[in-house]
């Protein structure tokens, strides 16, 4: 298995932020979750020693990060009924219900929003990254409520910045 090493500073708009938080603006195709595993596993170094993920980076600070190389999931369209509130050439809007998983991880291939997702329209097969099918945003399994998927890379570059800077409201 190949690592990928990368070294990382801190810019001065990015001072405070948390170093999970951080490491997923600079690296939006991995998980937060994913990258906070990394910093536990003693992946993340900042400055030289290993950190916690709510520990906030400090402008001019250098992160070295590991990354173990990723394992890309196949995923496959399968025809699961997908309540759709809006579509346009740009977005589509849907609502998921509890108890969907959004993408597959963590054992779970089938049965997925992407899998339906993409049985609803395959031309959404790569946008925003493979098995991402336009996602600019997730749900936890057990939570209900609307989705915005973007239907192209335009879409979803725009998306996924108004999503990070939280010029997107979410209400829970």
């Amino acid at each position: 298995m190949s690592e990928e090493r990368v070294q990382l500073d801190v810019l001065p708009e990015e001072n405070g932020m948390r170093l999970d938080r951080f490491l997923a603006s600079r690296h939006p195709e991995r998980s937060r979750s994913g990258l906070a595993r990394l910093i536990k596993e003693g992946r993340v170094l900042v400055d030289g020693s290993t950190s916690r993920p709510s520990e906030p980076v400090v402008s001019g600070s250098r992160i070295d990060l590991t990354l173990p190389e990723r394992v890309e999931t196949r995923v496959s369209a399968e025809d699961i009924p997908i309540h759709v509130v809006h579509e346009d050439e740009d977005l589509l809007v849907i609502e998921k219900a509890a108890g969907m998983v959004v993408h597959p991880g963590a054992g779970v291939t089938h049965g997925t929003l992407v899998s339906a997702l993409l049985h609803h329209d395959p031309q959404l097969a790569g946008v925003g990254g493979q098995a991402r099918a336009g996602l600019v945003h997730r749900l936890d399994r057990g939570t209900s409520g609307l989705m915005v998927i973007a239907r192209n890379e335009v879409a979803h570059r725009k998306l996924s910045t108004q999503f990070r800077e939280r010029e997107i409201e979410k209400v829970y």
